[in-house]
């Protein structure tokens, strides 16, 4: 291979090269500051994380503009070719005078994509009208047009052969390169697409879930179980602020689960309906549990809250539960519990909430 062949081999594709390595390093050590948590540890690894940062930063930018300067040299050497010495076909590098063989015709991927590379590589100036506005728009089909029949008048060539085997390695990278944009531009329409459709998607939930909540507070008194209650529209036989242990309050968890009904010290008879929100890391496989017990701890009534949503989310989910309990209770007051579902046993990650009612 001759040198210019391989300089250009090496134009091309070592910035894209590096600039991979360097995004990978770069990954790599975003990875590593993220696991050493926040502030990285020491000053000293503060500074060498930034100063390491900083340096990829610009190398980056330095493979970028290698890249936007290695392409079009690159072509350019790999399709250099040597100085003529000898026979030529006389036809050829004559401007006007040039007498243009008909078999060299034809439309060229490489004039029309690489414009004015290709044209400086083939003694082509006018492909440099390309750097006009607007102009380039025209030029540009132009070239794709006239541009084999322009090379073959300014530039000399061996024989037709010889010019039809360059202009061919041109149109195979013209086409190329055509292609590239043409699978760029799809694969942009289809991700602008997705992204539309996900944050209509996203904004629709949302709504859904601010207006049924907003509407599920408003129809029961703007009460929210386990954060207070609406004694004018809500029966209540006792106040039951101690029982058993359980206090008016305690486990509140309003940032993870608000419950409409039943409201703080309602009264409860079976069957016991229960509905609100839950975040969707309350769940586990769209149910949670719920239980009633009694003043004395006796357990009343077992169930499941049930997700009515896509509960594989962090927002709040819609959730409704039936308890069914035959044993009398023991006392008036009780606890029903709202408790997370907590697959990994780890106690540390416990959550409930209880709600304080009178039960008949």
């Amino acid at each position: 291979m001759k040198n210019h062949k391989l300089w250009g081999v090496l134009c091309i594709f070592l910035p894209p090269i590096m600039l991979v390595v360097i995004l990978a390093a770069y990954a790599m050590l975003s990875f590593v500051a993220a696991q050493s948590g926040s502030g990285y540890g020491s000053d000293s690894a503060v500074a060498v994380f930034g100063l390491m940062r900083i340096v990829m930063g610009l190398g980056g930018m330095v493979c970028c503009l290698g890249f936007l300067v290695g392409l079009p040299l690159g072509i350019y050497l790999l399709c250099k070719q040597e100085p003529l010495e000898g026979v030529y076909d006389k036809r050829s590098g004559k401007g006007e005078a040039s007498t243009v063989p008909a078999e060299i015709k034809g439309w060229s991927w490489g004039a029309f994509m690489l414009n004015w590379i290709w044209g400086i590589a083939n003694n082509v100036w006018l492909s440099l009208l390309c750097f006009v506005p607007f102009v380039n728009i025209v030029m540009i089909f132009v070239l794709g047009v006239k541009g084999k029949e322009w090379a073959w008048r300014e530039k000399q060539w061996l024989s037709v052969e010889d010019f039809k085997r360059v202009q061919k390695v041109w149109d195979i990278i013209g086409l190329v390169l055509f292609l590239l944009n043409l699978v760029w531009i799809v694969l942009l329409i289809v991700m602008l697409s997705f992204m539309s459709v996900a944050s209509w998607h996203v904004s629709q939930t949302n709504t859904y879930n601010n207006d049924w909540h907003h509407g599920m507070m408003g129809n029961y008194g703007d009460d929210i179980g386990g954060v207070g209650s609406d004694t004018t529209t809500t029966p209540v036989i006792e106040a039951c602020t101690t029982l058993n242990g359980f206090t008016t309050g305690v486990g509140q968890q309003d940032d993870l689960i608000l419950v409409a009904a039943p409201s703080d010290n309602q009264v409860l008879t079976s069957p016991v309906s229960i509905h609100g929100v839950a975040r969707g890391n309350w769940f586990s496989e769209a149910v949670f549990p719920i239980k009633l017990v009694d003043a004395d701890g006796n357990v009343l009534a077992t169930g499941q809250g049930q997700a009515t949503g896509d509960w594989m989310t962090t927002d709040f989910v819609p959730f409704t539960a039936t308890l069914t309990y035959d044993t009398a209770p023991t006392t008036s007051c009780g606890t029903l519990i709202l408790s997370n579902d907590n697959p990994s046993g780890d106690p540390a990650k416990d959550k409930s909430l209880e709600i304080p009612v009178n039960i008949e």
